[in-house]
């Protein structure tokens, strides 16, 4: 389309301007914008949750199609999907940190035996000489061995 639209105007800048060569490229400029807003609309139904396109579609009805309000629609609609997947992660991630029980393992654990009934934030890993976290398994199902004998 953008192409189609420098034929036309380069045309139109030549000191004569061939009217049946405007007529055809205007023609050409008009069915590739079109082309190009019904192929950007069937990727929207494929995928009407993708910042990237929604914002490719607002810059092409911007700087092509010179639609002013359409391309601040969109680049609307891409701001709310941005802040609505920016939501989405920050709950994942609060669930998933939740989920975790999270133990210092000190360098030199303390006379008397391992330091393990110490919770700690995670992230925090001063004086730690490894981190175990875990989610606790399902009733009925027993913890992984292998690591329950390592701490034993």
């Amino acid at each position: 389309a953008r192409r189609a639209q420098l034929r036309f105007w380069g045309e139109l800048l030549e000191d004569v301007p061939n009217l049946n060569r405007l007529f055809e490229q205007g023609s050409s400029m008009r069915l590739a914008v079109e082309r190009a807003r019904e192929h950007f609309e069937r990727c929207l139904v494929l995928e009407d949750a993708s910042p990237s396109l929604l914002r490719v579609y607002a810059a092409f009805q911007l700087d092509v199609a010179n639609d002013e309000v359409a391309a601040a629609q969109l680049v609307g609609r891409a701001d709310d999907v941005e802040d609505q997947i920016a939501e989405d992660a920050e709950q994942a991630q609060k669930r998933f940190v939740g989920s975790f029980v999270a133990f210092d393992v000190p360098v030199a654990p303390p006379t008397g035996g391992r330091d393990l009934d110490r919770a700690t934030h995670i992230g925090d890993d001063s004086g730690a000489a490894f981190r175990l976290a875990a989610v606790p398994p399902p009733a009925g199902e027993a913890p992984n061995s292998a690591a329950a004998r390592l701490f034993a």
